[in-house]
């Protein structure tokens, strides 16, 4: 039986692949990408001039002259003004705005030390205005936003049409929170798991770059993991892969409480309250918010509290076995810890470490996470590009 093909799909695929090839070189000439994706010159045009056309391309400069001379090939790039992305990411105290441009280069941002844990209706209403603001800055409109994304705790479905909210989020409601981006933006509004979007961020910049299989564990106010393999985020049939926070033992098998709960900062600062001696009692004061308690416990751990250190350490024994398990699992070439509790990173890596060591066949590296809080937001940014380019060039659609 004779084989058919949809041309027009081969075009599409084409088109997304002259995309990530002009990324990954910076600039490149039409005869440079016939010859790296082994197409010929006719059909190489034709797809460049869709890409001219969108305004996603753009001609700028000439290129070397090839070995026996001729004329300077004029190159093609990426443009930067075509289309800009707003990424919003939260974390226990406040929420980092970015706007970047569709090459992966951040413009404008700014931090807002607000959550949607205090109160989620103006916690919207800020975002709102935050994403304006940021418009504003640079002088642009709404129809110059190619995507807004935002990370969120729980399991986002491929069509981002089903979001199961984390129990650790508080009163954050990602469902509703889309809807109100788009009513506000008529845009593309693109969401994924927290922990996922941070491996992306560690990968594209951070402690996992250079890396093809990586485990990044998140540890704080949530418990989560965000995987690589192969050079390609994995998230699982059903988009839940790494709910780790989930994780149970034949000893917890018949109790309501998830690991989450049981290791995440609400649990340490439970534990502090009830069961912390007095001289530790002193120093602290127990009236604030667990995110504001959060940070006068570290500075008591720094000085070496000795209950506190306790804690820790217990704390680090279970996420050294998580981790270890999950590396006999995935064979990784490296993991990363991050979340709230890198402030523990120099007593808890130690302790993972070891663990890895001594349970692991093939142990890899355990390092913090490179990337602050101000940079987890790439990671966003590239998954937003990512989806941007597919739906331009007809490969996805608009959720």
């Amino acid at each position: 039986m004779q084989k058919t093909y949809n041309t027009s799909h081969v075009r599409q695929i084409n088109q997304r692949a002259v995309l990530d090839s002009i990324l990954r070189n910076g600039s490149m000439s039409k005869a440079e990408l016939a010859r790296t994706l082994g197409l010929s010159k006719p059909a190489m045009a034709d797809n460049v001039q869709r890409l001219l056309d969108l305004g996603i391309v753009k001609e700028g400069g000439e290129g070397d002259c090839g070995p026996n001379g001729g004329r300077r090939p004029v190159m093609l790039m990426l443009n930067g003004e075509h289309k800009y992305i707003v990424t919003i990411d939260f974390f226990y105290t406040f929420t980092r705005f970015i706007l970047g441009n569709i090459k992966g280069e951040v413009v404008e941002e700014f931090s807002v030390n607000q959550t949607p844990a205090q109160s989620f209706e103006a916690w919207v209403n800020m975002s709102v205005n935050a994403v304006n603001t940021l418009l504003f800055s640079r002088g642009l409109q709404m129809e110059n936003l190619a995507a807004i994304g935002f990370s969120a705790p729980g399991v986002v479905s491929s069509d981002q049409r089903c979001i199961i909210p984390s129990a650790m989020g508080g009163n954050f409601d990602a469902g509703v929170f889309v809807e109100r981006l788009k009513e506000n933006f008529h845009c593309i509004v693109y969401t994924k798991n927290s922990a996922n979007v941070y491996v992306v961020a560690e990968v594209e910049a951070g402690a996992g770059k250079g890396f093809k299989n990586v485990l990044y564990i998140s540890c704080g106010e949530g418990i989560g993991a965000g995987i690589i393999l192969n050079g390609q985020l994995y998230e699982g049939s059903g988009m839940a892969a790494g709910e780790i926070g989930n994780f149970v033992t034949r000893n917890t098998l018949d109790e309501p409480n998830r690991l989450e709960q049981r290791i995440g900062v609400q649990a340490l600062m439970r534990l502090i309250r009830e069961q912390a001696p007095a001289q530790t009692l002193e120093k602290l004061d127990l009236q604030l918010s667990d995110e504001k308690l959060f940070l006068q416990v570290v500075n008591l751990w720094k000085e070496g509290d000795r209950f506190l250190k306790k804690c820790v350490e217990e704390i680090s024994l279970d996420i050294g076995c998580i981790v270890a398990d999950m590396n006999m699992l995935l064979n990784c070439d490296i993991i990363i810890l991050g979340g709230e509790y890198i402030a523990f990173s120099s007593q808890m890596i130690p302790v993972v470490q070891n663990i890895v060591n001594t349970r692991c066949y093939l142990p890899p590296k355990v390092v913090p996470a490179a990337l602050g809080k101000e940079r987890r937001g790439l990671g966003m940014l590239a998954l937003c590009r990512e989806f941007y380019f597919d739906t331009l060039c007809g490969l996805a659609s608009a959720p």
